[in-house]
C-alpha cells in the first residue's frame, strides 16, 4: 500500500510549490560500498537500472535509509494502514479505529499543534511546537474522545 500521508500534509503543501509531477526516491549500492553521487538532469530522458543478481547491500545501510525513510514519510501511514487492513479483512472495528486516528491526528495539526519537523513546512500560522510525546498524548486525547 503506497504512502498516504496527503491527509496530515494538507497544511504542508509540497516544496516547492510549483512540482506537480511525481519525485522518484532511489538509492545506490555497489559491493558494500557506497559513494554519494547526485545527479541533476535538465532535459527529457531516460533512467536505466540494472539488476545483478548479488547481494550488494549493507544491512547498516539498509537499516538506516529504512528509518529515514519511515520517519520523513509516514506520517499518517499507520492510521491508513490499519484502515485499510480493517476493510480488507471486513474488520469494521479495525476500520474504524484506523479512520478516528487518521481524523485525530489530523484534527491535532489542522488545529495548529505539530512537532517541529511540520512546523518547518506547515502553511498554519502560529503552530504551538510540541515534542512527540506531547504530540502523541494529544493524538489520544482526540482519539478517545472520538470514540466516546
Amino acid at each position: 500500500m503506497p504512502p498516504t500521508n496527503t491527509a496530515l500534509l494538507s497544511s504542508a503543501p509540497p516544496s516547492p510549490q510549483t512540482w506537480t509531477k511525481p519525485i522518484t526516491l532511489a538509492r545506490h549500492a555497489y559491493g558494500d560500498l557506497y559513494r554519494a553521487s547526485e545527479m541533476k538532469i535538465d532535459q527529457p530522458g531516460k533512467c536505466e537500472l540494472v539488476f545483478t543478481a548479488k547481494d550488494t547491500i549493507s544491512k547498516v545501510y539498509d537499516r538506516n535509509f529504512r528509518e529515514i525513510f519511515k520517519d520523513i514519510f509516514m506520517s499518517d501511514m499507520l492510521a491508513s494502514a490499519l484502515e485499510k487492513r480493517g476493510e480488507l479483512d471486513q474488520n469494521k472495528e479495525l476500520e474504524t479505529f484506523g479512520r478516528q486516528l487518521k481524523e485525530a491526528a489530523v484534527k491535532t495539526v489542522e488545529g495548529g499543534i505539530m512537532t517541529a519537523d511540520l512546523k518547518k513546512v506547515t502553511t498554519i500560522k502560529n503552530p504551538h511546537v510540541v515534542t512527540g510525546l506531547v504530540f502523541i498524548a494529544t493524538v489520544q486525547e482526540r482519539l478517545m474522545k472520538l470514540r466516546g
